[in-house]
């Protein structure tokens, strides 16, 4: 299982993609995948929200 990223991470890559630079570049620079940085900053652009959503887990 992966760790979670902090939210300051979080917060710091999207700040940086807000400030003009592109998803991938900011992913290379804090060392997180570019998928995570775009997931990231649609999230933000979508509702506001830079932290993770709630994972229930498995539900029996």
């Amino acid at each position: 299982m992966t760790r979670a990223y902090s939210s300051d991470l979080r917060e710091r890559v999207i700040g940086a993609v807000a400030g003009g630079l592109s998803a991938t570049s900011v992913a290379k620079v804090f060392s997180v995948s570019a998928s995570s940085a775009i997931k990231w900053v649609r999230q933000w652009r979508i509702d506001g929200r830079t932290a993770p959503s709630l994972s229930i887990g498995l539900q029996i």
